[in-house]
């Protein structure tokens, strides 16, 4: 009996250049290859020609994706796109199989931006107590936890400890998300203790005042809510005594908001904003915010290429920047404001996924997995 297989390679995000398939196959078959192309934003272009050939039933077949520099191979899929129908078959490479039916397979590849790290701030009156620059080959776990959560607030996501998720690899950290069946995410904290309720062991790294900065290549896609932010140390769910809003939190950078209107599922937008209890003994748990939204350069968003996303913070202000050029100042001594003076917090990287009142909820449009690059975070304090 003669089976057809078809291998499509599908460009995930803003893959342009060259992508290919090497197939090895057992018996004297032929095969053709074309490549299908990415118009560059993430979807599909579904005029490209498709590889087929023509195999004895049972024939096992090895199939190769080789990423060009700088993409990241994402797995082997059922569909061109990552929608709640999509089946991650194999995340192995090569991949060997067995021809049982007419398959049609998917190599999926993630492109991480190479944009030159030109930052380069003016560093007088600042020295540096601490970074990450995620070079020694694994993460770092006497200072960061992955945090163990299922989906709240009604989020979809559960964020997981498994390396699958969160890795140290290549000089970057590496958030994912993914659809396995439901969505499984990384949320990773710097927090003394770390996952609930605060039992990791971990002795963390916290910020008191101080100019906060880390270089990140954000995701992007219908229903995609990833976030570089910080929370008071004493909140309840990571083993404190004061439920949040009262801990306090500052968004450093956020996208994804449907709020936004900007016809790029709001990841030509980011957030930065401060959450906090308005009540002045910080126990009422009245949610108050202010936000400041900054908007990508025109044609762009957020997630396009790596940018330094960062705070400068003192007992009197948050001062937000990113690429070092300031762009939203916001005051911190009004009395209801104690949450942001005189106390400690620690740092959270994480991919939310769709279901809340913030962002939308993925639909076949949204491609996974979706990944969160972090080159380096640094932390400065005021000499």
């Amino acid at each position: 009996m003669k089976k057809k297989l078809k291998i499509i390679l599908i460009a995930m995000l803003s893959v342009s250049s060259l992508i290919s398939v090497s197939c090895a196959v057992n018996g004297p078959y032929s095969f053709e290859l074309n490549l299908a192309t990415s118009t560059g934003t993430g979807t599909i272009d579904t005029t490209a020609s498709t590889a087929d050939g023509v195999y004895e039933d049972g024939s096992s077949v090895t199939a190769k994706a080789i990423p060009d520099n700088g993409s990241v191979f994402a797995g082997w899929y059922t569909e061109p796109i990552g929608g709640r129908n999509n089946e991650k078959i194999s995340g192995s490479n090569p991949y060997t199989f067995d021809i049982s039916d007419n398959m049609v397979l998917y190599a999926a590849f993630v492109k991480r931006a190479t944009n030159t790290d030109d930052y380069d701030p003016d560093l007088t009156g600042w020295t540096l107590a601490w970074s990450d620059e995620f070079n020694d080959g694994s993460l770092n776990m006497d200072v960061w936890s992955r945090e163990v959560r299922g989906p709240a607030g009604g989020e979809l996501q559960t964020y997981t400890d498994s390396e699958n998720n969160s890795i140290e690899e290549d000089g970057y950290l590496v958030l994912k998300a993914e659809w396995t069946g439901n969505y499984n995410s990384a949320r990773v904290i710097s927090n003394p203790g770390g996952d609930y309720p605060g039992d990791s062991g971990s002795t963390g790294q916290l910020f008191r005042y101080g100019k906060i900065a880390a270089r990140i290549q954000l995701p992007y896609g219908k229903g995609i809510w990833p976030a570089f932010w910080m929370l008071g140390d004493n909140v309840d769910e990571t083993g404190g005594n004061q439920s949040w809003p009262g801990c306090g939190e500052i968004d450093i950078a956020e996208t994804g908001s449907k709020y936004a209107d900007d016809g790029a599922f709001g990841h030509a937008t980011t957030g930065q904003v401060i959450h906090y209890d308005s009540s002045l003994d910080n126990t009422e748990e009245n949610h108050a915010y202010r936000v400041h939204s900054e908007t990508a350069p025109a044609g762009e968003i957020w997630g396009d290429k790596f940018h330094v996303f960062e705070i400068e913070w003192d007992e009197t202000q948050i001062v937000f920047k990113i690429d070092d050029v300031i762009t939203h100042t916001q005051p911190i001594t009004d009395a209801n404001l104690s949450e942001f003076r005189d106390k400690d917090f620690y740092v959270l990287f994480n991919i939310a996924v769709g279901g809340s009142d913030f962002t939308y909820t993925p639909d076949g449009t949204a491609i996974f997995p979706q990944y969160m690059f972090v080159d380096w975070i640094r932390y400065y304090t005021a000499n």
